[in-house]
């Protein structure tokens, strides 16, 4: 037994520091499970195992633990930018800019709270004290591609100060578990100060969105008897109407079919529309009368799937889901969204981002519409 001994307490072997790894990560994403008043911290228990095997002595070769620092850096910062990145400078576009400025100056403030808890409560004769505040600040609102940034400007600066850099991860992992607990914390303690319930804020925005003529969606058969229609595919009369509005199915010849972008409109067809309440009588003018007996296509025998899209095109960034009438106009229903590694609640007023992902369940053919619509361009 003297080899499963050795595995745990020879810390220059590289058995040993994957052993290690594999134990704080399996324990940390097992701990992450537990829910405490239906919260749970998820992967963010990893770092807290870690802190805690750290703390008991648990530790490896210093090359090899710089090496799985800096690589586990560039990886987390990597797939940040991937996840993040295409939907960047789309977000401009929405309001972005307001948003952009609102970060930075929350930055800025977190920057002075640290100075000012700096000069009020620490000896500024002690050199490793603000680089300590610098790692406690990063930990403090939970950044991680700051830390490394902060430690490699640290050592390049620090070759010209006598002493061992300091461990600003120490302050960083000290500060990361109040930085995430205040967060869930202090959500909870708005919503018990300001005694709201979450169910009658739901009732109130479905009341809300109901007596909005601009998100009611209201569904139309018509009759194409505009000639200007005739021969105009469905994308060039929804970029002429410049509304909000759907297609949802076209009668041609006898023939009932989900209508493409690149399907042409003819003289005499029939079209179910699905738009805004307040758009219909602009766009039923355009089109041509509604029809007094619409026919009907029954779906019941069509095979429902589920399926995950990924939004990646730019006109769908900034638009919000209840707008889009996707149980009604399309017969799909979206069931969860995807941000950044997190899933979301699928909100009526939940705005979309390039980059986000969406589970839809619908019948297969309404499906594959909507993985059109939003791109799905991996």
């Amino acid at each position: 037994m003297d080899w499963i001994i050795n595995l745990f307490t020879n810390t220059e072997s590289i058995a040993h520091i994957a052993l290690l790894y594999a134990v704080v990560i399996a324990v940390g994403i097992l701990l992450g499970k537990i829910k405490i008043g239906g919260i749970s911290l998820g992967v963010t228990f990893v770092l807290f195992a870690g802190i805690v095997a750290g703390h008991i002595g648990f530790t490896g070769p210093t090359n090899i633990l710089s090496f799985i620092q800096d690589f586990g850096l560039i990886l987390f910062v990597f797939c940040i930018g991937l996840q993040v990145g295409p939907g960047f400078f789309e977000s401009f576009k929405k309001g972005g800019v307001t948003l952009n400025l609102l970060s930075t100056t929350l930055v800025l403030l977190n920057v002075g709270v640290m100075f000012a808890c700096y000069f009020i409560f620490f000896d500024t004769n002690d050199k490793t004290n603000l680089p300590m505040m610098v790692g406690t600040l990063y930990g403090a609102v939970t950044n991680t591609p700051g830390l490394g940034a902060a430690n490699e400007a640290l050592e390049s600066v620090w070759k010209a100060v006598d002493g061992a850099v300091p461990q600003i991860a120490a302050g960083y992992a000290c500060a990361y578990p109040l930085g995430v607990l205040g967060i869930i914390g202090a959500t909870i303690a708005v919503r018990f100060l300001t005694r709201t319930k979450l169910e009658e804020e739901e009732e109130e925005l479905k009341e809300e969105a109901g007596d909005n003529a601009h998100t009611k969606p209201l569904q139309m058969h018509l009759k194409v008897d505009n000639t200007y229609l005739a021969g105009r595919t469905v994308k060039q009369i929804n970029e002429f109407l410049n509304r909000d509005v759907v297609f949802s199915r076209l009668l041609h010849d006898g023939n009932v079919s989900i209508p493409s972008s690149r399907d042409v409109f003819h003289m005499g067809d029939e079209v179910l529309v699905v738009c805004a309440a307040a758009d219909a009588e602009a766009i039923q003018a355009f089109i041509g009368p509604e029809i007094e007996k619409p026919w009907e296509e029954d779906q019941s025998n069509q095979p429902l799937i589920s399926k995950r899209i990924v939004i990646t095109n730019p006109s769908m960034n900034g638009k919000e889901l209840g707008k889009m009438h996707f149980s009604s106009v399309y017969g799909v229903t979206v069931t969860r969204i995807s941000r950044q590694g997190m899933d979301l609640f699928a909100s009526r007023n939940y705005r979309f981002q390039v980059g986000d992902k969406i589970l839809v369940v619908g019948p297969t053919d309404n499906v594959n519409r909507i993985a059109d619509l939003m791109g799905n361009s991996v």
